[in-house]
């Protein structure tokens, strides 16, 4: 059986942490819903109880089956477990971050990082210039993700390449106006600024195109993880409208003269239009709600802050002309929406980055986890947590989907490549026989462990999903052995797999099919190449 690696995430990193123990018990028919209660000044509030809330789904009142409290600000040191997890995923977007920028967030990140990451929150650190480079996968050791944001630091932001050739389109449309503008100028041709205009869009346009879908793999590859999952993505914003700004920048009737008076008046028809092409509103909006049905909320810090949007602009006269309120909301717009349809939060227009950080660590440290019983339905809905009390607002998922059983392990199966996942009440045991090209597995499950119903016959399905050191994933496969009279004692399936040379991590889950007890285990294995 031949294997296909699938390049989804780039750059070799170490094996995965062992993480800390949690208690939480995990309830297939249950959909949690994290939401965090704000008072006036927009602090958490803590100390609620399952009365002070409404939940609705579709529109129709759910009782709340689970409801807990989780207070990371009030642990107490003596505790060895915690109820639950977080898990962070800390995406730093380079492809719309500013060097300088990037510098104040990385110096705020490592200081936020040594204060939040412990035990029960265990964080992934994540860069893309278009494509996704796992930096530092899930680990609770926060001094081994300060050494890799110091290596990373050193690294040059991407985001220039546009800022020049956005620079050299303002650069010419001034250049232009001001031929036109001059009685002695004999030839002005204003007609080709549209066509660079469009073609800075478009490249800007490809910029966030890049970013959406890193930011979905990731999002996708963490669903399967048991606890609170967020994804805190660190950049200078994301347009909603590529080149809006330039759109606007360019006004057909300050390049008319006698022979384009026609050519200019279209223009300023068609301009309106020409700029709406670029519109990725939709785009975002469904980027946002499957986000929310991935249990994943998105929390953004605006690197930028409040500081001139025109800045690193070479003409003062582009400067002064460019709209910077609308470049801001421009900008905003899009990771406003993906926190609100996800129930995270937007930090923005925040110069001093390490009260950002405090803004975020203030929302992750307190908040409260909702259950409800599903129909089984596998359908979306929308969702609304309200709090009975006068004064405060929820932040909280709008979008649920249940997930099937078999949607439920193949998820956690792959998120498994990214942070471990040891559960085995069927004591199966796993041995990887590595040679030239190919993989052998065999997995033997203890008969006893097996669910034996009279008459039926007994099997268990084998998922299996890999990852090489360069982070490129395998599809997941899934097996299904039927015990035979012959096994006593182990029931064993054999497995042999074709895959290239080099170090994988491999997950499996193997799942009693009557029980639905489930084993997730994860190994380590080098193939060699001869």
């Amino acid at each position: 059986m031949s294997w296909l690696l699938v390049p989804a995430f780039l750059l070799a990193v170490a094996a995965n942490a062992q993480l800390s123990r949690t208690t939480e018990s995990i309830d297939v028919n249950v959909i949690e819903v994290d939401a965090v209660v704000l008072n006036a000044q927009g602090k958490p509030v803590p100390g609620l109880t399952r009365n002070d809330f409404e939940l609705r789904v579709g529109g129709r009142r759910r009782p709340i089956s689970n409801f807990y409290e989780v207070n990371r600000a009030v642990r107490k040191p003596e505790e060895t477990a915690v109820a639950r997890r977080d898990y962070l995923v800390l995406f730093i977007d380079d492809l719309h971050l500013d060097q300088h920028e990037k510098k104040r967030a990385l110096d705020a990140l490592r200081k936020f990082v040594s204060q939040h990451v412990h035990a029960g929150t265990a964080a992934m650190l994540v860069a893309s210039d278009g494509n996704v480079r796992i930096l530092e996968r899930f680990t609770e050791d926060a001094s081994a993700i300060a050494r890799v944001i110091d290596a990373f630091e050193r690294r040059p932001a991407h985001v220039s390449e546009y800022e020049r050739e956005r620079r050299d389109v303002l650069n010419y449309i001034d250049q232009v106006r001001r031929e036109c503008q001059d009685p002695k100028h004999i030839d002005c041709n204003p007609e080709t600024i549209p066509q660079r205009i469009e073609s800075l869009a478009q490249l800007e346009q490809g910029m966030v195109d890049r970013t959406i879908n890193a930011l979905d793999h990731v999002a996708a590859a963490v669903s399967g993880l048991d606890g609170r999952r967020v994804l805190v993505y660190v950049s200078d914003g994301l347009p909603m409208q590529p080149g809006a700004e330039i759109f606007q920048y360019f006004k057909p009737e300050e390049f008319m003269t006698p022979g384009n008076i026609v050519t200019m008046r279209i223009l300023q028809q068609s301009q309106p239009l020409d700029a709406m092409k670029s519109n990725l509103s939709s785009r975002f909006q469904a980027f946002a709600r499957q986000t929310a049905l991935a249990g994943v909320q998105f929390f953004a810090i605006d690197a930028r802050g409040v500081r001139g949007f025109d800045e690193g602009i070479e003409s003062s006269a582009a400067s002064s002309r460019l709209d910077s309120s609308l470049i801001r909301s421009n900008l905003h717009a899009p990771i406003q929406l993906l926190a609100d349809e996800t129930g995270g939060q937007a930090i923005i227009d925040e110069n001093d980055m390490e009260i950002a950080f405090a803004k975020l660590d203030e929302h992750l440290s307190s908040y409260y986890s909702l259950g409800f019983r599903t129909d089984n339905s596998h359908r979306e809905e929308d969702i609304t947590v309200n709090v009975k009390r006068r004064g405060l607002t929820v932040r909280a998922a709008k979008h649920v989907r249940q997930r099937s059983g078999r949607e439920q392990m193949a998820d956690r199966v792959r998120a498994a490549l990214y942070a471990r996942i040891e559960d085995n009440p069927l004591d199966a045991r796993i041995a990887l026989l590595p040679s030239a090209g190919s993989l052998k597995v065999t997995i033997r499950v203890p008969i006893p462990k097996l669910s034996i119903l009279p008459g039926e016959s007994t099997s268990f399905a084998v998922f299996v999903m890999m990852m090489d050191e360069n982070m490129r994933e395998t599809p997941i496969r899934m097996f299904v052995h039927r015990v035979t009279a012959a096994e006593l004692e182990d029931s064993v399936q054999s497995l042999k797999l074709d895959v290239h040379p080099g170090t994988y991590t491999v997950s499996f889950a193997i799942a009693d099919s009557y029980s639905s007890q489930t084993s997730y285990l994860q190994r380590e294995v080098t193939v060699p190449a001869n």
